[in-house]
């Protein structure tokens, strides 16, 4: 049996981690609460991208080569795709529009009665709630305004991404910062045209073809080859 199915169940696969039907639960890692760093780390892991550069190459023939990180069970080690079929995998990852990636069932549904009583609550909650005995007997007082906990300014979201500090100036070295936002078509293209831009799109050209047979016409799922 190379795979757990639904008449033989899951196949264990190690200590905390199991198979089935093509698909593979790994319960061998946990963070612990107060652990912001490993919060931080299973954030990375989960919006990490389907490929890394490193493991892509291009072969003279200009097809693409995907090395994998762990060979398979049948000893394949790299994985050699056409562009317009490694185009299309890729495509079939892109969710569709206005579609939540995340959906919570049972006791952690939205609409739970039950969902209070397995979900923490925030710290203005419990500071409520602890509170709420004393308060009833005393002069009543407006409730301060909630605050965002754990926001991050967009800038620091993208250096912890991408290892890039937007706001360091190339030319003199300095922190720049926001002035303004700027949104109407046509103050963009006078400040682009003042500071020496171009205000139209880039022009586009033509995408290479075969000087002897030609592009082939485009199969959105083609064979892999052999």
């Amino acid at each position: 049996m190379a795979r757990g199915d639904e008449r033989t169940g899951p196949r264990k696969t190690g200590r905390l981690t199991a198979e089935q039907g093509g698909f593979s639960l790994h319960a061998a890692t946990h963070v612990h609460a107060a652990d912001v760093r490993g919060r931080e780390a299973i954030c990375r892991y989960l919006l990490r991208p389907p490929l890394a550069n490193e493991r892509l190459s291009v072969l003279p023939d200009g097809r693409l080569r995907i090395t994998l990180k762990k060979p398979y069970r049948d000893g394949t080690t790299a994985v050699e795709l056409a562009p317009q079929a490694f185009m299309a995998r890729l495509a079939a990852l892109v969710p569709a529009p206005r579609l939540h990636l995340v959906r919570y069932h049972g006791l952690l549904a939205p609409r739970s009665r039950h969902r209070r009583d397995v979900v923490p609550a925030g710290r203005e909650e419990e500071a409520a709630a602890t509170a709420a005995p004393a308060a009833a007997a005393a002069t009543p007082v407006p409730a301060p305004v909630p605050r965002r906990r754990g926001y991050l300014p967009w800038a620091e979201l993208l250096k912890r991404t991408f290892q890039v500090d937007v706001l360091d100036c190339h030319r003199c070295g300095g922190r720049m910062k926001l002035v303004a936002l700027v949104k109407d078509p046509d103050s963009v293209r006078r400040f682009l045209s003042g500071v020496g831009l171009p205000t139209g799109p880039p022009a586009t050209a033509a995408a290479p073809r075969s000087p002897s047979t030609g592009s082939p016409p485009f199969d959105p799922f083609p064979s892999d080859p052999a």
